[in-house]
């Protein structure tokens, strides 16, 4: 009877050791799945940000290269024409200008040389009132033939070199009114690039705010995007 007390006892005793084990071994099992599941769900979670950062960061690509797109490629060809113009006019004002200069500087010689003309012209008048009065003076039966011809030679010496001042004086000023006339023409030219100028000025800040008008929509909707 000892024996078999024994023996059932054991028995009794192995059968409640397994049941522990078959329950320590169903939670650990549970234990195991329950960090299984929270580690699949972890792994979802981080596979579904990578997701929405992936999307992010194709987008943000995307964008940015409409946006370089829109900065270097609209209405490109126009603007590159337009550059090319703008370039060719600020020459050609450029050389305008030259132009201006070099023509004002030939009319103050012009106008230098007509000033020293009139001079000599004023004192070539001085001298033949002089001539004239000393010949009133002479005038009388005192005189002799050969002072009246001396007077006569110097007269038609003095009349002639009158004369040529004159037609110097003449020239002078027909070569001033012909580069005041080079002068107007320059000015009109010059109005003519410088309105050109405005025109070409006017269409670069029209497409420059077709551009900010662009970029400012992209914005908007990358903003938009963002609140999604």
């Amino acid at each position: 009877m000892t024996l078999l007390r024994t023996i059932t006892k054991s028995l009794i005793q192995q059968s409640h050791h397994r049941t522990q084990l078959t329950k320590k071994d169903t939670e650990h099992q549970n234990l195991l799945r329950k960090h299984r599941d929270e580690t699949d769900e972890t792994r979802r979670n981080l596979q579904n940000e990578l997701t929405k950062t992936q999307k992010l960061l194709r987008d943000a690509h995307n964008r940015q290269s409409v946006m370089y797109d829109t900065l270097v490629n609209h209405k490109r060809e126009s603007l590159v024409k337009h550059k090319t113009r703008s370039q060719i006019l600020a020459a050609e004002l450029d050389d305008v200008g030259r132009r201006r200069v070099g023509l004002l500087r030939e009319r103050d010689r012009e106008e230098s040389e007509l000033r020293r003309i009139e001079e000599s012209v004023k004192e070539l008048e001085d001298k033949l009132q002089r001539l004239l009065q000393s010949q009133k003076s002479g005038g009388g039966g005192g005189s002799s033939s050969s002072a009246g011809g001396a007077h006569a030679r110097k007269k038609r010496r003095l009349d002639e070199e009158y004369e040529m001042l004159l037609e110097s004086m003449d020239a002078k000023r027909e070569t001033i009114a012909e580069i005041d006339g080079r002068l107007t023409a320059l000015a009109a030219e010059k109005e003519e690039k410088d309105d050109e100028m405005k025109v070409l000025e006017g269409v670069l800040v029209q497409v420059l705010v077709e551009q900010q008008k662009m970029l400012l929509e992209i914005l908007s909707e990358c903003g938009a995007a963002g609140r999604r």
